[in-house]
């Protein structure tokens, strides 16, 4: 798939929770779960980390939901992060009901709008 095609795809996944909602979701404990979601639709996609986000290798390029992710050099291949271990999505999470997120999510959402 080609990189025009997969940025696209990365912004209707982005536009598709309102304001800024899914940038923060999958910035804030759910990158997992966008690397899936990328994955479902792009079968060689593989996931990448650096102990504390995890990117999308597709090809040669890497994104996230901001897009292509150019500084890389921290990023490690998943597996080698987690050798033995088959992780699920609800390993990698965070639950998105807490309240200070909750809040968190609706003052950037307001911010979004009054820009």
């Amino acid at each position: 798939m080609n990189h025009r095609r997969i940025l696209k795809i990365i912004k209707t996944i982005r536009k598709s929770i309102a304001g800024a909602g899914a940038t923060y979701i999958y910035t804030h404990g759910s990158c997992y779960q966008f690397y899936l979601i990328l994955k479902s639709i792009i079968p060689n996609a593989e996931a990448y980390y650096n102990s504390d986000h995890i990117i999308t290798k597709i090809g040669e390029r890497f994104y996230d939901i901001r897009g292509e992710i150019i500084n890389t050099g921290e990023y490690l291949y998943m597996k080698e992060h987690y050798p033995d271990t088959n992780l699920k999505p609800n390993k990698i999470r965070v639950e998105f009901f807490d309240e200070k997120i909750m809040k968190k999510m609706r003052k950037e959402q307001k911010l979004t709008k009054n820009n």
